[in-house]
Protein backbone atom coordinates (compact mmCIF):
# COMPACT_ATOMS: atom_id res chain seq x y z
CA UNK A 1 0.00 0.00 0.00
CA UNK A 2 1.25 3.50 -0.81
CA UNK A 3 1.81 5.79 2.19
CA UNK A 4 -1.11 8.07 2.97
CA UNK A 5 -0.76 11.80 2.46
CA UNK A 6 -1.09 13.77 5.71
CA UNK A 7 -4.55 15.16 6.34
CA UNK A 8 -5.07 18.89 6.62
CA UNK A 9 -7.47 20.00 9.31
CA UNK A 10 -10.33 22.38 8.60
CA UNK A 11 -8.80 24.92 10.97
CA UNK A 12 -5.55 24.97 9.02
CA UNK A 13 -7.37 25.46 5.75
CA UNK A 14 -9.41 28.33 7.17
CA UNK A 15 -6.35 30.11 8.53
CA UNK A 16 -4.29 29.74 5.35
CA UNK A 17 -3.31 32.53 3.00
CA UNK A 18 -6.16 31.87 0.58
CA UNK A 19 -9.57 33.23 1.50
CA UNK A 20 -12.17 30.45 1.41
CA UNK A 21 -15.61 31.04 -0.04
CA UNK A 22 -18.12 32.12 2.61
CA UNK A 23 -20.51 29.44 3.76
CA UNK A 24 -23.98 30.09 5.11
CA UNK A 25 -22.60 29.94 8.63
CA UNK A 26 -19.85 32.42 7.69
CA UNK A 27 -22.45 34.90 6.48
CA UNK A 28 -24.32 34.62 9.77
CA UNK A 29 -21.12 35.10 11.78
CA UNK A 30 -20.03 38.06 9.67
CA UNK A 31 -23.45 39.70 9.94
CA UNK A 32 -23.32 39.25 13.72
CA UNK A 33 -19.84 40.81 13.78
CA UNK A 34 -21.10 43.77 11.73
CA UNK A 35 -24.13 44.32 13.95
CA UNK A 36 -21.98 44.05 17.07
CA UNK A 37 -19.63 46.68 15.65
CA UNK A 38 -22.52 49.02 14.87
CA UNK A 39 -24.14 48.46 18.26
CA UNK A 40 -20.93 49.10 20.17
CA UNK A 41 -20.22 52.22 18.12
CA UNK A 42 -23.70 53.64 18.72
CA UNK A 43 -23.48 52.85 22.44
CA UNK A 44 -20.18 54.72 22.75
CA UNK A 45 -21.49 57.71 20.81
CA UNK A 46 -24.61 57.94 22.98
CA UNK A 47 -22.78 57.66 26.31
CA UNK A 48 -19.43 59.33 25.61
CA UNK A 49 -19.97 61.40 22.49
CA UNK A 50 -21.42 64.47 24.13
CA UNK A 51 -19.32 67.48 24.92
CA UNK A 52 -16.42 66.50 22.69
CA UNK A 53 -14.58 69.44 21.18
CA UNK A 54 -13.78 70.57 18.57
CA UNK A 55 -16.70 69.86 16.28
CA UNK A 56 -14.53 68.55 13.48
CA UNK A 57 -13.48 65.73 15.79
CA UNK A 58 -17.11 64.74 16.33
CA UNK A 59 -17.74 64.54 12.60
CA UNK A 60 -14.47 62.70 12.02
CA UNK A 61 -15.45 60.25 14.74
CA UNK A 62 -18.82 59.60 13.09
CA UNK A 63 -17.31 59.13 9.65
CA UNK A 64 -14.56 56.84 10.90
CA UNK A 65 -17.08 54.75 12.82
CA UNK A 66 -19.25 54.24 9.75
CA UNK A 67 -16.26 53.28 7.60
CA UNK A 68 -14.88 50.97 10.29
CA UNK A 69 -18.18 49.09 10.59
CA UNK A 70 -18.38 48.74 6.80
CA UNK A 71 -14.76 47.55 6.66
CA UNK A 72 -15.44 44.72 9.08
CA UNK A 73 -16.75 42.71 6.11
CA UNK A 74 -13.13 42.50 4.94
CA UNK A 75 -11.91 40.76 8.07
CA UNK A 76 -11.59 37.39 6.35
CA UNK A 77 -9.52 38.69 3.44
CA UNK A 78 -7.14 40.99 5.34
CA UNK A 79 -7.48 40.10 9.04
CA UNK A 80 -4.19 41.48 10.35
CA UNK A 81 -4.06 44.57 8.15
CA UNK A 82 -7.66 45.47 8.99
CA UNK A 83 -7.05 45.07 12.73
CA UNK A 84 -4.00 47.34 12.58
CA UNK A 85 -5.79 50.06 10.58
CA UNK A 86 -8.94 50.02 12.74
CA UNK A 87 -6.90 50.06 15.93
CA UNK A 88 -5.04 53.13 14.69
CA UNK A 89 -8.39 54.76 13.86
CA UNK A 90 -9.49 54.33 17.49
CA UNK A 91 -6.78 56.82 18.43
CA UNK A 92 -9.39 59.52 17.62
CA UNK A 93 -12.65 57.63 16.99
CA UNK A 94 -14.62 56.09 19.82
CA UNK A 95 -17.33 54.86 17.45
CA UNK A 96 -14.76 52.62 15.73
CA UNK A 97 -13.85 50.79 18.95
CA UNK A 98 -16.44 48.06 18.42
CA UNK A 99 -15.25 47.27 14.90
CA UNK A 100 -11.62 47.37 16.01
CA UNK A 101 -12.36 44.96 18.85
CA UNK A 102 -14.04 42.55 16.44
CA UNK A 103 -11.03 42.79 14.11
CA UNK A 104 -8.60 42.09 16.97
CA UNK A 105 -10.69 39.14 18.08
CA UNK A 106 -10.48 37.78 14.54
CA UNK A 107 -6.68 38.13 14.60
CA UNK A 108 -6.52 36.24 17.90
CA UNK A 109 -8.57 33.40 16.40
CA UNK A 110 -6.85 33.10 13.01
CA UNK A 111 -3.44 34.75 12.87
CA UNK A 112 0.06 33.95 14.20
CA UNK A 113 0.72 34.88 17.82
CA UNK A 114 3.25 37.67 17.00
CA UNK A 115 0.50 39.47 15.10
CA UNK A 116 -1.84 39.03 18.06
CA UNK A 117 0.78 40.63 20.29
CA UNK A 118 1.27 43.56 17.90
CA UNK A 119 -2.41 44.47 17.71
CA UNK A 120 -2.73 44.08 21.47
CA UNK A 121 0.13 46.47 22.19
CA UNK A 122 -1.17 48.87 19.56
CA UNK A 123 -4.61 48.89 21.17
CA UNK A 124 -3.10 49.94 24.50
CA UNK A 125 -0.72 52.46 22.93
CA UNK A 126 -3.50 54.33 21.11
CA UNK A 127 -5.48 54.98 24.28
CA UNK A 128 -3.36 57.90 25.54
CA UNK A 129 -3.73 59.50 22.09
CA UNK A 130 -7.50 59.12 22.32
CA UNK A 131 -7.44 60.65 25.80
CA UNK A 132 -5.41 63.59 24.50
CA UNK A 133 -7.94 64.24 21.71
CA UNK A 134 -10.73 64.17 24.32
CA UNK A 135 -8.78 66.46 26.65
CA UNK A 136 -8.91 63.89 29.44
CA UNK A 137 -7.19 65.16 32.62
CA UNK A 138 -3.77 63.70 33.32
CA UNK A 139 -5.03 62.33 36.62
CA UNK A 140 -7.52 60.14 34.72
CA UNK A 141 -4.92 58.71 32.33
CA UNK A 142 -4.16 55.63 34.51
CA UNK A 143 -7.87 54.80 34.44
CA UNK A 144 -7.91 55.13 30.65
CA UNK A 145 -4.89 52.84 30.33
CA UNK A 146 -6.39 50.33 32.75
CA UNK A 147 -9.59 50.28 30.73
CA UNK A 148 -7.65 49.76 27.49
CA UNK A 149 -5.59 46.93 28.96
CA UNK A 150 -8.62 45.17 30.45
CA UNK A 151 -10.60 45.45 27.21
CA UNK A 152 -7.68 44.25 25.11
CA UNK A 153 -6.91 41.29 27.36
CA UNK A 154 -10.59 40.29 27.39
CA UNK A 155 -10.98 40.46 23.59
CA UNK A 156 -7.70 38.73 22.74
CA UNK A 157 -8.07 36.19 25.53
CA UNK A 158 -11.50 35.21 24.27
CA UNK A 159 -10.14 34.92 20.74
CA UNK A 160 -7.22 32.75 21.85
CA UNK A 161 -9.63 30.51 23.76
CA UNK A 162 -11.75 30.04 20.63
CA UNK A 163 -8.56 29.38 18.65
CA UNK A 164 -7.38 26.70 21.08
CA UNK A 165 -10.78 25.03 21.09
CA UNK A 166 -10.89 24.90 17.27
CA UNK A 167 -7.38 23.48 17.09
CA UNK A 168 -8.23 20.85 19.70
CA UNK A 169 -11.41 19.77 17.91
CA UNK A 170 -9.56 19.63 14.57
CA UNK A 171 -6.81 17.52 16.16
CA UNK A 172 -9.36 15.11 17.65
CA UNK A 173 -11.10 14.76 14.30
CA UNK A 174 -7.79 14.04 12.58
CA UNK A 175 -6.83 11.45 15.19
CA UNK A 176 -10.20 9.73 14.85
CA UNK A 177 -9.88 9.69 11.05
CA UNK A 178 -6.33 8.30 11.24
CA UNK A 179 -7.39 5.63 13.72
CA UNK A 180 -10.26 4.60 11.46
CA UNK A 181 -7.96 4.49 8.43
CA UNK A 182 -5.35 2.44 10.31
CA UNK A 183 -7.98 -0.01 11.51
CA UNK A 184 -9.27 -0.44 7.98
CA UNK A 185 -5.73 -1.00 6.70
CA UNK A 186 -5.03 -3.63 9.36
CA UNK A 187 -8.29 -5.37 8.51
CA UNK A 188 -7.37 -5.42 4.81
CA UNK A 189 -3.92 -6.85 5.61
CA UNK A 190 -5.46 -9.51 7.84
CA UNK A 191 -7.95 -10.43 5.14
CA UNK A 192 -5.17 -10.63 2.54
CA UNK A 193 -3.10 -12.83 4.87
CA UNK A 194 -6.04 -15.17 5.50
CA UNK A 195 -6.68 -15.40 1.75
CA UNK A 196 -3.02 -16.23 1.15
CA UNK A 197 -3.03 -18.91 3.86
CA UNK A 198 -6.24 -20.37 2.43
CA UNK A 199 -4.65 -20.52 -1.03
CA UNK A 200 -1.57 -22.27 0.36
CA UNK A 201 -3.69 -24.79 2.25
CA UNK A 202 -5.73 -25.49 -0.88
CA UNK A 203 -2.52 -26.04 -2.85
CA UNK A 204 -1.20 -28.49 -0.26
CA UNK A 205 -4.46 -30.43 -0.28
CA UNK A 206 -4.43 -30.59 -4.07
CA UNK A 207 -0.82 -31.83 -4.16
CA UNK A 208 -1.55 -34.43 -1.51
Amino acid sequence: HAPRAPRTSKFVRVTGSRTPKRTGRDWVVDLAAFLLSVGAGCFILVHWGEGVTPKWLVYADYAAGVLACAAIWLHRRWPYQLAVVLTLVTAFSGSAVGAASVARFNVAVRQPLPQVLVVGLLAVATRPVYAAFREVPASALPVELGYAIARTVAVLGWGLFVRHRRELLASLRDRAAHAESDAKLRAEKAQAQRSEEHSLNSSHITIS
